[in-house]
């Protein structure tokens, strides 16, 4: 494991923190397994916080942990140095954006906390799972003193084991009550250890909510779907731009589809047991997850958790979703205040990632006559003209642009999708027993996005509120690396991220976004009552009369 003894005192004072603002030692402080040295920032806010990044929360996950539930980080002597953001997990840069990592040993957290904490005070908490498509990201992405001092609360961000580390079934593991979902097991584990630590902080471990976005709303989807296996480590839910109801594969599907295939690759016999896997380097494992994602460029879910079924158990995911929500067989789903919603072009960041791919001879062209051909044939197969009459691509001016708003709409095949998120919510809250949920959408056209979740050459179409592009307004200079050198906010953006802090921050503590007489943000009843974030435009607005929901319920009735 890498060092983790205090350094000098006199480097740590004179140290900056990754995100450019001076800092200087706290207090230390002990928790179950040691003592700690945190550091003192100057948030965005101006406040100061207090703040402690690369604790260990787990063991290092490799060999005979490798694929193997996680276990409680040991306790060491002395005093750890947790000024320092840990390794990422395993993983490739993708989009010529990310960062890439082969360290396994990544299962660490980072905490920020109000610095004027009163004696005695317990503040809520807010877990975020950092997203990725389960392959990449990091909790050394992300800022936390924003959401720490304006919204005062204790805020924790987390890594988690990724791609075939992480999230795929293997055969050498049929039999075992848990196979695959091992990154869903490490944020349980993270949860686990606030639920033992946290207090030290100031954090109350009796409010905890559990938040994400992109694969990180996944994963809540999936510990909401989980009760008996969460039961008691959060009290409220936050999903960002994931529809839980979205079809992913199950145990056995993941083993038989890509568990075999990757074990084989790696020359591996396919049913013995893990050693010789074990025994594979992680560039190995990265070149072969890679090379196996680029030669099924169509399944758009490849390492994702999966669910178990009735005859083949997982003791992480029991069901599917759609199975946890139906009570009338037997479906058991955890119930807590939820906040749910996404971006209004959620897909079109993805439209201008195949535009760079059209222009660099890498893919097919981006042009109305390619996508009524390919795209739309691909992904709504036998509705293919339907769509296309519907969304007017006979008109030879519309192109990528309304590709991005056709799949940010509705599509069957990628979880990200607004009318799914209403699907998801309507769902949600016929369950009996179901707590009140908040759906939201961020629509702010001005949202940073060049050189934030898209890399030169930028597309010749606007952008504006894409996927990923809500997380710079809670964390600031958000830059999909670990620079975090994003620019900040224009003025009507800031006001705008603001605002957006004081809602969560008020759900954060009391399960209900902020009070405003004005301009009240209602619990969810249907899609008619949504609440639009954009600067000059915040309040409820019909969401599924704008992504023309109905219609798309007339041809695609289930999920």
């Amino acid at each position: 494991m890498r060092s983790i003894f205090s350094k000098s005192i006199l480097l740590s004072l004179s140290m900056f923190s990754l995100t450019g603002f001076a800092s200087q030692t706290s207090n230390p402080i002990n928790i179950d397994t040691g003592r700690l040295q945190g550091q003192i920032r100057k948030a965005s806010s101006g406040q100061n916080v207090i703040e402690y990044r690369g604790i260990p929360y787990a063991q290092n996950p490799t060999g005979s942990l490798r694929w193997s539930l996680p276990k409680p980080a040991l306790a060491w002597n002395g005093t750890l140095d947790a000024s320092q953001f840990g390794p990422a997990c395993p993983q490739v840069s993708r989009f010529n954006l990310t960062d890439s990592s082969i360290e396994e040993d990544c299962l660490s957290l980072n905490i920020s906390t109000p610095a004027d904490l009163k004696p005695g005070e317990k503040l809520p908490v807010l877990f975020w799972i950092h997203g990725g498509a389960f392959v990449g990201g990091s909790s050394n992405l992300y800022r936390l003193d924003k959401l720490a001092s304006e919204g005062r609360m204790v805020v924790v961000s987390a890594n988690y084991r990724l791609g075939f580390l992480g999230f795929v079934p293997l055969p050498g593991l049929a039999k075992e009550a848990v196979n695959g979902n091992f990154g869903i097991e490490d944020q349980r584990e993270a949860l686990r250890w606030i639920q033992r630590n946290i207090s030290s902080f100031g954090g109350d471990k009796n409010n905890v909510t559990v938040s994400g976005e992109s694969a990180g709303g996944a994963s809540v989807c999936m510990h909401l779907s989980s009760p008996d296996q969460v039961k008691g480590l959060f009290h409220k839910a936050m999903i960002v731009s994931a529809g839980c109801l979205a079809p992913i594969k199950t145990v056995p599907e993941a083993i038989n589809a890509i568990g075999k295939v990757i074990t084989k690759d790696l020359g591996c016999p396919e049913d013995s047991d893990l050693t010789c896997l074990r025994s594979k380097s992680v560039a190995e494992i990265l070149k072969a997850q890679t090379k196996f994602a680029d030669e099924n460029p169509t399944d758009l879910a490849i390492y994702a958790p999966t669910p178990g079924t009735a005859s083949h158990p997982n003791a992480t995911i029991p069901t599917s979703i759609s199975d946890a929500l139906n009570r009338t067989n037997g479906g058991k789903f955890t119930t807590v205040p939820l906040i749910m919603g996404g971006m209004q072009k959620e897909l079109l960041l993805y439209v201008g990632y195949w535009w760079q791919d059209a222009l660099g001879g890498k893919g097919p062209s981006v042009d109305n006559q390619t996508i009524n051909n390919l795209w739309l044939k691909n992904l709504y197969g036998q509705h293919a003209n339907a769509v296309a009459n519907k969304y007017g691509f006979d008109n030879p001016k519309v192109g990528a642009q309304r590709l991005g708003e056709v799949l940010s709409d509705f599509n069957p095949l990628i979880g990200i999708n607004n009318c799914l998120y209403y699907r998801t919510a309507d769902k949600i809250i016929a369950y009996p027993g179901a707590r009140p949920s908040y759906l939201f959408e961020f629509a702010d056209p001005n949202a940073l996005v060049k050189g934030v979740g898209i890399m030169p050459p930028y597309p010749d179409f606007p952008l504006g509120p894409v996927h990923s592009s809500i997380i710079n307004y809670w964390f600031p200079n958000y830059s999909n690396n670990k620079k975090i050198n994003a620019p900040n906010l224009e003025p009507k953006s800031q006001e705008l991220a603001d605002l957006m802090v004081q809602h969560l921050s008020a759900f954060v503590a009391t399960g209900q976004p902020k009070i405003d007489a004005k301009n009240p943000w209602l619990a969810y009843k249907n899609s008619q009552n949504v609440f639009k974030f954009a600067p000059g435009s915040v309040g409820q607005f019909d969401g599924g009369q704008a992504h023309q929901c109905d219609w798309w319920k007339s041809i695609y009735p289930n999920p």
